[in-house]
C-alpha cells in the first residue's frame, strides 16, 4: 500500500539521517513528501511524519527557511483537525517554537512557548512533557536575550513541577538545574559587578549546591566572603 511504502521509505531517511549520510536522506525525504502529499493526502499522519522529518533535515543543514515552512504547515493542519490542546498539535507547537529560537527571533519563540503553557497546562497539567519543554526553552531564551530575573523564574517553575510529579523524567530535571545555575551566574556576575557582594554570595551558595564542580564553587564562595 502507499502508507506502507511511505513509512518505509521515511525509516530509510532516517536510518541515513543517523549515519550522516544527510544529501542522501535528502533525495529521499523530497520526493516522498510529496508522493505522500498526492497518494494520502497532506493530512495523513505518515505525510505529516515525513514532512516534520525533512523539516529537521534542513535544520540540521541551516535552511531554516524551509523547515519554518513544512513546520507551519504541519501544525495548521494538526490544529485544525485535532484542537489546539491535542498532544500533537502542542509538539508541532513546540517544533515551532525551537525554530524562532534558532533564528533569534525570540518575542515570536516567546508567544507560541507562553500559548502552549498556557493551553497544555490547563488541558493536561504542568507535567505535560511539551509545556515542560517549552518552560525550559523560555527559560533559555530569556537567558539569552539577557532576562535573568524571568530565565531564573521560569526554569524554577519547570523544577517545582518536577519535584511533585511521580516518576520524575531525569534528563529534564538535570537539564533544568544546568539551566538554573548558568542563570544563576550570570545574576551573580551582575552583582559583583555593582559590589553587592552579600547578595552574589547569596547566589553563589544556591549555585553551590548545584554545580557539577563543588571545588570550584566552593573558591568563589571564599573570594566572595574575603572581598566583602
Amino acid at each position: 500500500s502507499h502508507a506502507f511504502t511511505v513509512t518505509t521509505l521515511d525509516l530509510l531517511a532516517q536510518i541515513y539521517k543517523k549515519q550522516g549520510r544527510l544529501d542522501e536522506a535528502e533525495k529521499v525525504l523530497e520526493p516522498l513528501v510529496v508522493t505522500s502529499t498526492k497518494s494520502l493526502g497532506p493530512e495523513h499522519p505518515r505525510t505529516l511524519s515525513a514532512r516534520n522529518n525533512l523539516a529537521s533535515l534542513y535544520s540540521i543543514t541551516s535552511r531554516r527557511d524551509k523547515t519554518e515552512q513544512l513546520l507551519k504547515e504541519n501544525y495548521e493542519i494538526v490544529l485544525s483537525n485535532l484542537g489546539a490542546t491535542h498532544s500533537q498539535t502542542l509538539s508541532y507547537m513546540y517544533n515551532l517554537g525551537t525554530i524562532y529560537s534558532l533564528l533569534s527571533r525570540y518575542e515570536e519563540a516567546e508567544e507560541i512557548y507562553l500559548d502552549l503553557i498556557e493551553q497544555g497546562s490547563e488541558a493536561w497539567g504542568d507535567d505535560q512533557r511539551s509545556v515542560m519543554d517549552a518552560r525550559l526553552q523560555l527559560a533559555r531564551d530569556y537567558r539569552e536575550r539577557g532576562l535573568i530575573d524571568l530565565s531564573i523564574e521560569t526554569i524554577r517553575n519547570n523544577l517545582e513541577v518536577d519535584w511533585q510529579v511521580d516518576g520524575v523524567d531525569q534528563g529534564q530535571m538535570d537539564s533544568s538545574r544546568e539551566l538554573l545555575r548558568l542563570a544563576l551566574m550570570r545574576r551573580s556576575e551582575s552583582l559583583v559587578l555593582a559590589e553587592r557582594y552579600d547578595d552574589a554570595l547569596d547566589v553563589l551558595s544556591e549555585i553551590r549546591e548545584l554545580s557539577p564542580d563543588r571545588k570550584q564553587a566552593e573558591s568563589l564562595v571564599g573570594l566572595l566572603v574575603y572581598l566583602d
